[in-house]
């Protein structure tokens, strides 16, 4: 049960793994009947059928359906060190890995060194693929990738990012224990594969 106050992805994290998927599915349609009462087509009024999977136009009779918004998010690395960045909407302690949505014409692993390049100024290396998570708030789908940062200085594009940087292990946990710093919580994508650096583990969703 939600609890006043608590937002819809802080209570993932209490939902049994075996029922998330029907927690995350239920989540994504609310998201989108909500948001989509109209047809795009014609402007006119649409109503839920097939018990909520898809609407239908009351004029033209259009079938809608739910979409996702998929968006990359990567895990930079130099070495050991693993890059974190600080969202110019964010409060000021909290840090994270860069992510961001694909553009139209763009495969994910474009969209990732694009981000990357546009955000902080570096370009990439490998990147591998590994793995996805449906997000539906409000409707993404996130796209997880590792990287390793090629050599160069960090130039945050001061306008999504404001602060940018390399860390260690003992750096992140010093900030987080001095209070200065925060992470992703939960069962995001952000926080499975900054606690798997932390660990010193592989990368992996699965």
């Amino acid at each position: 049960m939600e609890e006043p106050g608590e937002e819809p992805r802080e209570v993932l994290a209490h939902v049994p793994v075996s029922e998330r998927p029907f927690y995350l599915a239920a989540a994504a349609l609310i998201q989108w009947h909500v948001h989509q009462p109209f047809c795009p087509a014609c402007g006119s009024a649409s109503e839920p059928r097939q018990g909520g999977w898809i609407r239908r136009c009351h004029s033209c009779e259009t079938d809608l359906y739910p979409r996702h918004d998929p968006a990359m998010i990567v895990a930079v690395r130099r070495g050991e060190e693993l890059l974190l960045a600080r969202n110019a909407s964010w409060p000021i302690d909290r840090r994270a890995l860069l992510a961001g949505f694909v553009e139209a014409g763009e495969s994910f692993e474009e969209c990732v060194r694009r981000e990357v390049r546009e955000e902080v100024g570096l370009d990439l290396g490998q990147v591998r693929y590994l793995g996805s998570q449906a997000w539906p708030f409000p409707r993404s789908v996130m796209i997880a990738f590792e990287a390793e940062a090629l050599p160069g200085d960090i130039v945050v594009d001061g306008v999504e990012v404001v602060l940018a940087q390399f860390y260690t292990r003992e750096q992140f946990q010093a900030g987080v224990s001095a209070a200065q710093m925060r992470a992703p919580f939960g069962v995001s994508v952000a926080a499975r594969l900054i606690q798997q650096w932390l660990a010193c583990e592989p990368f992996s969703l699965d």
